[in-house]
């Protein structure tokens, strides 16, 4: 008697770049276990493209086939489901739509294509925010049946939080690329006009092509001693010294960044534009919005932060966050929709 093989669970990524919805896909591979399915990860640059199509269908011809893709792996997926009907695809989208691309255009007229085939054969579609959802709806102009809204969630960390303010500057962490959707020059604007800059020091963890050419900006010079810039590194130390957290960018998908300072019990403050930022700040809680682009409301909201510093309790935020925001919690929702499939 023919044994019959386990559903394979195929999670796709493009690159093995280590933030983003790469990072978020690694962690849900990571949390999916189960005896009633065999799982892969796939990093696309790892491969030649011929031979991994030809791997994946030649799978998909002797078992079921559930892929997970996301950003340009969602291309890859929507290739492999015209070649073989019987793939289910699951398919997510990586950033807020209408500011990727400008409407009207070749490029626009492209993505509907792309995105109304997509979602037409995609099992589902997933939206990591309710904004993204209706950013993606009103930009296209088209609505689709098949859609689940499911946050981003990271692994928290399993010791007692405990943030006491260290030294004699209250310290901010930004951490990012630096390239213009970060929204570092909004920043640096803003840092002339916070009344109370002299108490605060401020940690960068980023690199990226624009990092000199922010570094340079006539607004940062004055303010150098007070900023230091640690480049590309684990930020895990620098979020258990970090006083508040501040996400300045233009845009966003779901900001890994902005979930992980709050699993720190760390208070935030996140622009309030397109994204999932204005879903994940609860003002007073866990942090302020302000308005996007807007850097004299940007300094405003730090002097407020800094004269509320106390009041906002590392346990309560951190409690919030877990409950929102947990990796296993999200995993779960993604698990049943595997059950959805089944039915």
């Amino acid at each position: 008697m023919q044994k019959i093989k386990k559903t394979k669970i195929l999670f796709l990524i493009p690159n093995r770049q280590k933030h983003g919805a790469q990072n978020f896909f690694k962690r849900l591979f990571n949390d999916f276990h189960s005896s009633s399915w065999d799982k892969e990860l796939i990093i696309e640059e790892n491969h030649n493209k011929i031979f991994l199509y030809f791997k994946i269908l030649r799978d998909s011809l002797t078992r079921p086939l559930i892929i997970f893709s996301t950003v340009n792996s969602n291309v890859t997926a929507l290739f492999l489901k015209l070649l073989n009907p019987r793939i289910t695809i699951i398919s997510r989208l990586g950033n807020s739509i209408s500011q990727e691309i400008k409407k009207n255009s070749l490029k626009f007229f492209i993505h509907w294509l792309f995105y109304k085939m997509l979602t037409k054969l995609s099992k589902f579609f997933v939206f990591q925010s309710q904004n993204m959802k209706e950013d993606f709806f009103n930009f296209f102009n088209f609505e689709i049946l098949n859609y689940r809204i499911i946050n981003n969630g990271i692994s928290f960390p399993k010791a007692k939080i405990q943030k006491t303010i260290k030294g004699p500057k209250i310290r901010c962490l930004l951490v990012g690329t630096f390239k213009k959707q970060k929204g570092y020059d909004i920043f640096f604007k803003a840092l002339p006009f916070i009344k109370n800059f002299s108490q605060i020091h401020i940690d960068i963890c980023g690199d990226g092509p624009m990092l000199e050419t922010f570094k340079n900006l006539n607004e940062v010079k004055e303010y150098l001693p007070s900023v230091t810039f640690h480049g590309f590194i684990n930020p895990k130390k620098l979020f258990n010294q970090a006083n508040f957290y501040v996400l300045p960018s233009r845009f966003e998908g779901f900001s890994n960044s902005l979930i992980e300072a709050l699993s720190h019990g760390i208070p935030c403050i996140a622009s309030n534009g397109p994204g999932a930022s204005s879903e994940v700040i609860k003002e007073g809680l866990n942090g302020f919005l302000f308005e996007n682009e807007d850097h004299i409301d940007l300094a405003k909201k730090i002097d407020l932060i800094l004269s509320e510093i106390d009041s906002f309790l590392p346990e309560i935020i951190f409690n919030d966050a877990y409950q929102r925001f947990n990796i296993n919690s999200i995993a779960l929702k993604y698990k049943a929709l595997l059950e959805d499939v089944r039915n």
